[in-house]
């Protein structure tokens, strides 16, 4: 290699040393505001997934009550029986799910950020 070349090389690495430090930096220095954000997100998503999900699963149980309290069968919930077992337990299933990750969150948040980050 010739001299100008090394210069060049040499003054390409220590440039991306020095970028690479200041992005360092940055990081750690917004580490706080990141985690953050991190929690915020998280724990929004479970309460939304959340909202969403006891609705759902307090409608499958009141058409699952009609279904088996309905003497005949044939009435006005006979279509809506099996249909409200497999959305109830999906949506409880949602609901116990995403209960348990806020509830985690909330009492062990660098427990929560552990597994995210190994499970991820």
């Amino acid at each position: 290699m010739n001299k100008n070349t090394e210069k060049q090389l040499e003054a390409a690495i220590t440039k991306g040393l020095e970028i690479a430090e200041r992005g360092g930096e940055f990081v750690i220095d917004q580490a706080p505001e990141i985690l953050r954000e991190f929690y915020k997100w998280h724990i929004t998503l479970d309460l939304v997934i959340i909202l969403i999900s006891f609705p759902i699963l307090a409608i499958s149980i009141f058409y699952l009550y009609k279904w088996i309290t309905d003497t005949d069968r044939w009435g006005e919930y006979e279509n809506k029986g099996m249909p409200s077992i497999f959305l109830g337990i999906g949506s409880f299933l949602f609901f116990i799910g995403y209960s348990l990750d806020l509830i985690k969150i909330l009492i062990a948040p660098k427990l929560y950020l552990i597994e995210y980050f190994f499970n991820e």
